[in-house]
C-alpha cells in the first residue's frame, strides 16, 4: 500500500467523522439544515441488508488530520473538503485536477504526520 492509498484512507475516516455525530454540529455550516436532518434520518420502512458494514471511525486520528487539513495550502485544502464534504465548491474545476489535489494533498499528510501543529 503506497502513501497515498494510506493517506486517502484517512480522508476517508476523517469524511466518517467530519459529517456525522458530534462533529457534524462544528461543520453544520457547510451545509443547510434540512439536508443535514434529512442526511440522518433512517427510515424504519426500508431494509437493506447488502450495506456493507463502515470501518469504526478513529477520532484521534481524524483530529489530528483535521488540523492536518487545515495546515495545508489553500487550493489543497479546498479540494480535500470539496471531495470529501461537498463545501466549499470549486465551480468549473475539472474533476482530474481536484483528484490530483487530493492525491498530493494525501501525499503531504502522510509526509508530514509527525509534523502536526497544535
Amino acid at each position: 500500500m503506497t502513501e497515498t492509498q494510506i493517506g486517502l484512507m484517512r480522508f476517508e475516516n476523517w469524511q466518517r467523522w467530519a459529517c456525522g455525530g458530534e462533529q457534524s454540529i462544528i461543520m453544520a455550516h457547510y451545509y443547510p439544515p434540512r439536508a443535514a436532518m434529512a442526511g440522518q434520518h433512517v427510515s424504519s420502512e426500508v431494509w437493506d441488508d447488502d450495506i456493507d458494514a463502515l470501518m469504526p471511525i478513529d477520532e484521534c486520528d481524524a483530529q489530528i488530520v483535521e488540523k492536518m487539513i487545515v495546515n495545508l495550502p489553500c487550493h489543497l485544502c479546498h479540494a480535500v473538503r470539496f471531495k470529501y464534504t461537498g463545501r466549499p465548491r470549486h465551480i468549473g474545476m475539472p474533476w482530474h485536477v481536484i483528484n490530483e489535489w487530493v492525491n498530493q494533498a494525501a501525499r503531504e499528510i502522510m509526509a508530514r504526520k509527525f509534523h502536526v501543529i497544535p
